[in-house]
């Protein structure tokens, strides 16, 4: 069963904790549900570069933008991301999905299924990082989501 850590999107003071948290929990799958600014407010710090080659210091991590390419999921950036502290380096798949609304349904709901199964795939027993804004809207549906996507479970009725 996959298992999800669904988080708020990292604050300026709290990227670090953030990619401590990522490192510990051994994920390889960070999903990204909200852009870093809609309508002119920021909604997440940057705490990854956007640019492939570019490299960003948050603390005691340096994440490099090892690889940009195609998700092949509409308003979908696939990124590999090397994350290291200097005794050990990792490659986190950073899915982003930039364009579902705050506050509101995503405007094509196939995008979120589509984006479910990429990141399943991606990852083997490890948990997924989820993370939106304030980390209860986008991120609540998306954990439903995968929670309605599995096995419909049957209470058996008594004989």
């Amino acid at each position: 069963m996959q298992r999800f850590i669904c988080a708020q999107g990292p604050l300026d003071e709290t990227a670090e904790d953030f990619w401590r948290m990522v490192l510990q929990e051994k994920c390889q799958v960070v999903i990204m549900l909200c852009d870093f600014y809609e309508n002119n407010l920021e909604k997440c710090f940057q705490y990854f570069p956007s640019t492939p080659g570019a490299s960003i210091k948050i603390g005691q991590y340096t994440i490099t933008n090892f690889f940009q390419g195609e998700s092949g999921i509409e308003s979908v950036k696939w990124s590999v991301l090397e994350v290291c502290n200097g005794k050990r380096k990792v490659l986190i798949n950073s899915f982003h999905y930039y364009s579902w609304p705050d506050h509101l349904a995503p405007l094509n709901p196939g995008i979120v299924i589509d984006l479910m199964q990429l990141s399943k795939a991606k990852s083997d027993v490890r948990p997924i990082v989820v993370h939106c804004s304030a980390g209860i809207g986008r991120t609540g549906k998306n954990g439903q989501g995968h929670k309605l996507s599995g096995p419909v479970r049957q209470k058996e009725s008594p004989a």
